[in-house]
């Protein structure tokens, strides 16, 4: 409830100011109070507005913060499985290759008939071994 009390003054015909002894009455503040009354309920409603937008706000940031934690353990994690890959890659290739050397000296190694030389000859060997043959 609001209780106060206005005094009322008025200006005369000389420019004096003149002191009325009434005072507003409950019926004259009663638009008034349905004012305040109105101004508080927005008042309120803005603070409530204002709590749910602060609440809001703090609620997206820890969302942000848990989604940039999340996208750092995931580019951590594809990070270690490039590396790791590359590393394996490196020793596969590696052993690939050594295992082509040792094959290839066995290969080079190991004599072979001369049958077996002309059943994997080429068009072009056979012109040449015949030309030398001559």
């Amino acid at each position: 409830e609001i209780n106060f009390a206005l005094g009322v003054s008025e200006l005369d015909q000389n420019g004096t100011v003149r002191q009325k002894s009434e005072f507003l009455h409950k019926e004259h503040l009663n638009p008034a109070e349905e004012k305040l009354q109105s101004v508080e309920k927005s008042l309120n409603d803005l603070m409530v507005q204002q709590k749910f937008f602060e609440y809001r706000k703090t609620r997206q940031k820890e969302e942000v913060q848990a989604i940039g934690k999340k996208s750092l353990h995931i580019a951590l994690g594809e990070s270690l499985i490039v590396i790791g890959l590359t590393i394996w890659q490196v020793y596969y290739i590696k052993k690939m290759l050594d295992f082509r050397q040792s094959v290839q000296l066995i290969i080079n190694a190991l004599p072979v008939s001369y049958t077996h030389l002309r059943a994997h000859e080429t068009s072009l060997q056979l012109v040449c071994r015949l030309l030398l043959e001559k």
